[in-house]
């Protein structure tokens, strides 16, 4: 499976760096890209996380679990009844949320894709698929902040929590004003993050 994630992580760096294309073209490239990763990802071997979703899934000693989760887990078992597909759609949720997020921050497609890949398309889309899909929406989150629609913002925000209770951390973002950047309490913030650490 890392052969794929290195074949992909060339292609794009090669798209991103190398040809250039019609927009059309590229928007045809960057979704057989997209494509191409949800395969990966859901058709993974079973790895670190895996048992715990196939208890989800089999609802196996489950205590507390997301309604995302237990909802779409309920769902494919009820119509497919085949945990692939649970991992199938977790990983085009991961992947997809992330492309149109990447589409809407900047034009910069390929180059985007290739940082995703580098690293987080394995520690999320391979390993913690709940928050794949939780850093997407936090991706997607970060325009209505920026233009200041607060209703879109809260939905984005709200889905995510259906996925993880961790992106309650989202919310206070709102609170940023994106005009006024105060760069020396950004670096302190960031500097005692990694001192709790």
């Amino acid at each position: 499976m890392v052969i794929y994630i290195i074949i992909s992580f060339v292609v794009i760096g090669f798209f991103s760096f190398g040809l250039s294309f019609s927009k059309a073209a590229e928007k045809e490239l960057f979704f057989a890209l997209g494509l191409m990763l949800v395969l990966i990802a859901g058709l993974r071997k079973p790895g670190m996380d895996y048992q715990s979703y196939l208890d989800i899934y089999n609802q196996y000693n489950v205590k507390t679990v997301e309604p995302a989760i237990r909802g779409i887990s309920t769902v494919v078992k009820f119509i497919f009844n085949d945990p692939l597909v649970l991992f199938l759609i977790f990983a085009a949720l991961g992947v997809s949320i992330k492309f149109i997020a990447i589409k809407q921050l900047t034009d910069l497609w390929f180059l985007a894709a290739t940082i995703y890949v580098s690293y987080y398309f394995m520690y999320h889309e391979m390993i913690q698929i709940r928050a794949g899909v939780v850093s997407g929406m936090l991706l997607l989150c970060i325009k209505p902040m920026y233009e200041r629609k607060f209703w879109l913002f809260f939905v984005y925000c709200l889905v995510a929590v259906t996925f993880h209770i961790s992106a309650l951390v989202i919310i206070p973002l709102w609170f940023l004003n994106p005009g006024k950047l105060n760069k020396a309490a950004y670096l302190a913030v960031i500097a005692l993050s990694y001192v709790f650490a």
